[in-house]
């Protein structure tokens, strides 16, 4: 039996595999009714006080005076395709346990008046930390009494590799409802709170369950002491993704509009639970690689080798296809009975493209997909390619920043994804910069808003972050492209294929990563950055979406290799040829830096026929300009499409809380950019809705318009349209 007031780690892993169970929801969880709670006055003292009897929330399914406001056909709440500069605040366990200070404990009991004071609409904030208990007394699991275990008092408890006993530990009181409060809060604010919930790590659900903890090949637990950052990792592809669903309903009932699942939703490579290797074995009639190698060895140093084990690439596929069915097993069950509720989740890996623990399906099945700025360039998440092969030719940082938005927005057939700014932007330039970059690929710019910004952190008074009038003037220009924005998706033209399926089959290959970077990777870095500079919409399709429909509406076609189709993609390849599409195949060696140049006027010479048909088109400014186009949802005969402009942003630098030295001078204003269009797309009107400045028209004889962006320090964004179609 487990004293679980008293438990501080879980015992040790089962070395032997377990056969793994099939349990229904309602045998796992004997969950009884939901759970109501208090609204209290007073600040965090009063939050502390354990609950009395009240009614249980009522929730808000779009805040009131945002309703309507969204055109016909959007596929998102009207409060989240609104929300184009929410806040991301931590409120955690440190701001819970740490002793009260002036500012910290009224902004934990009071984020959403002060995120509404700074200008934001909607905002990110915990309601779940690693190992910590949940922070309301939660249905799930039961205890092995049979009675809820988190009806006493329950862990706030963070530990992290400097003191693996914890930051420090805070009971939060039996009865004491905190997402409730949250909830209640926002909405007396008129707010929409999103709640940043830590959905693998629970150390006490480990302990009754070690059949479900992500492990390494020797049996123990990937716990602090092997990760080395948040806690106890559980597998949430086992019986426990019931318990995580519980929660998550739990959370909805009490008034949250959405949740964000950060980080990497893969176990840890060279980990895995004893549930999923006999759930594996059992399903595909093959040995799960990582329970049966001696060390691991041959398959965990990965990351030091230049390709992957055929059998372990193979787990690796099953096991990603296991994380997409449980998003959306989770998205479906929630918004069955919230259809406001938002899931937003994390595809760290996605956006470099090189490593095949991540999968565009799972920015399929979720809401939004959280991103980040510089995700796209980080070494490790290429395999460290460019370090291992130095010949290659190393593309430039904002073509594979701007593909990466490109591939997790597309993936999820045009919704916004939810970028994340870092840790701290150094002014307002930067921040302005930042966030008129992610703007401009119809994204959302999640902007960090630092615990401590309003007092010193007495830690260290002198650390720098993001200063309050940058984030005023981000969330003011949020409110601005809200209603510019919401509904819009992207405009099809040009379609590059990213061939997951490819670049999988190259991975095992002697040299696979090189192969999968010179022959599927590169090519696609080398078109996007073509045709982004030429100034038309680009667009990204995946294996699932070259079919008849996912090609409806382009007319250029980009292949990597067209030696890699099935024989069903093939034939949609010739059906949309006889079509009239244009079908470009690479030919050309981008990866050799002696050809780079030559083999980007050669494809831009291949592409020069479809290019010249655009719909519409961005020319002029600075070379690292960066556009999105946008339709909005048709209103009655009126069409609008929306062309949001970034300037160079290759200045921008995100930085470390606490990160010092120069700050980069931002660009010159951007000059010279004209955007021209076909006038039975969207009319002959337009405006610039930063400024609100209506535009000159230029009619040419062609049937097309034109107009000359007015100078911009950071973004423009040009709406066409409104008149009827002619």
């Amino acid at each position: 039996m487990v004293d679980h007031a008293h438990t501080t780690s879980p015992p040790p892993a089962s070395a032997g595999a377990q056969q793994a169970p099939h349990v229904s929801r309602r045998a796992a969880l004997r969950l009884t009714g939901a759970v109501g709670a208090t609204v209290l006055s007073g600040g965090l003292a009063a939050w502390a006080a354990p609950a009395m009897a009240a009614p249980a929330p009522t929730r808000r399914r779009v805040p009131a005076p945002w309703r309507g406001l969204v055109a016909g056909g959007s596929d998102l709440p009207a409060w989240f395709e609104l929300s184009r500069v929410p806040a991301h605040l931590h409120l955690g366990a440190r701001t819970w346990w740490n002793s009260p200070q002036p500012g910290r404990d009224e902004l934990f009991a009071n984020a959403g008046a002060a995120m509404k004071e700074l200008g934001a609409t909607a905002y990110v904030r915990f309601v779940k930390q690693p190992d910590c208990d949940p922070w309301w007394p939660s249905a799930a699991p039961l205890g092995p009494d049979g009675e809820r275990l988190f009806d006493e008092d329950r862990w706030n408890y963070w530990t992290n590799n400097n003191n693996p006993n914890g930051w420090g530990r805070k009971w939060v009181p039996a009865g004491t409802d905190l997402p409730a409060l949250m909830g209640a809060e926002a909405a007396a604010q008129n707010m929409s709170v999103i709640g940043y919930y830590s959905y693998e790590y629970d150390r006490r659900v480990a302990a009754e369950h070690p059949e479900w903890v992500a492990r390494v090949p020797d049996g123990e637990f990937n716990d602090v002491a092997y990760r080395g950052v948040l806690g106890t990792v559980i597998d949430f592809t086992t019986p426990f993704r019931e318990i995580v669903l519980q929660r998550l309903l739990e959370l909805a009932e009490r008034g949250l509009h959405g949740v964000y699942f950060d980080r990497q939703l893969f176990p840890p490579w060279d980990s895995f639970s004893d549930w999923s290797v006999a759930e594996y074995e059992r399903t595909t009639g093959r040995a799960a690689p990582m329970a049966h190698a001696p060390s691991g060895s041959e398959y965990i140093d990965w990351f030091s080798q230049d390709s992957y084990h055929p059998d372990y690439l193979h787990w690796v596929v099953w096991k990603r296809e296991q994380i997409a069915d449980t998003l959306a097993y989770w998205r479906a069950a929630v918004r069955e009975t919230y259809p406001d509720f938002v899931f937003i989740a994390s595809v760290t890996h996605l956006p470099a493209l090189t490593r095949p623990d991540t999968s565009t399906r799972w920015a399929e099945v979720i809401d939004s997909v959280k991103g980040e700025t510089e995700l796209a360039t980080h070494n490790f998440l290429r395999n460290f390619v460019f370090e291992h092969n130095p010949d290659l030719a190393v593309p430039e940082a904002h073509e594979l920043m701007g593909l990466g938005w490109t591939v997790v927005r597309d993936a999820s057939a045009g919704r916004p994804a939810f970028i994340w700014s870092g840790t701290s932007l150094p002014n307002v330039a930067h921040t302005l910069g930042w966030a008129g970059t992610v703007l401009a690929y119809g994204n959302i710019a999640d902007v960090e808003v630092y615990d401590f910004w309003q007092t010193a952190d007495p830690m260290d008074p002198a650390r720098p972050f993001t200063p309050e009038s940058a984030m005023r003037e981000a969330f003011a220009l949020g409110q601005k492209l809200g209603p510019v924005l919401a509904g819009t998706r992207p405009v099809r033209f040009a379609a590059l294929h990213f061939s997951e399926r490819a670049r999988d089959a190259r991975l095992t290959a002697a040299s696979g990563t090189r192969k999968a970077w010179t022959e599927q990777l590169w090519p696609l870095v080398a078109a996007f950055s073509v045709l982004r500079s030429d100034g038309v919409p680009v667009h990204l399709v995946n294996d699932r979406q070259l079919t008849d429909e996912g090609l409806a509406g382009f007319r250029l076609l980009f292949l990597p290799d067209e030696d890699d189709l099935t024989d069903d993609e093939q034939a949609v390849v010739q059906r949309f040829r006889a079509s009239g599409g244009q079908v470009v195949v690479n030919e050309w060696d981008h990866h050799d830096p002696e050809q780079t140049e030559v083999a980007a006027a050669a494809l831009r010479a291949a592409v020069e026929p479809a290019v010249a048909t655009s719909p519409v088109r961005v020319t002029g400014g600075p070379e690292a300009r960066h556009q999105g186009f946008l339709a909005a949802p048709p209103e009655g005969t009126k069409r609008r499409i929306v062309v949001p402009i970034s300037n160079d942003f290759t200045w921008i630098q995100v930085r470390a809380i606490g990160e010092t030295g120069p700050i980069n001078e931002p660009a010159p204003p951007a000059t010279g950019v004209r955007v021209e269009w076909d006038v039975k797309l969207a009319g002959a009107r337009a405006v610039e809705a930063v400024s609100g400045q209506q535009l000159p028209v230029t009619m040419g004889s062609d049937g097309r318009a034109s107009v000359t962006v007015p100078p911009f320090d950071h973004l423009a964004v040009v709406v066409l349209g409104t008149d009827d179609r002619a």
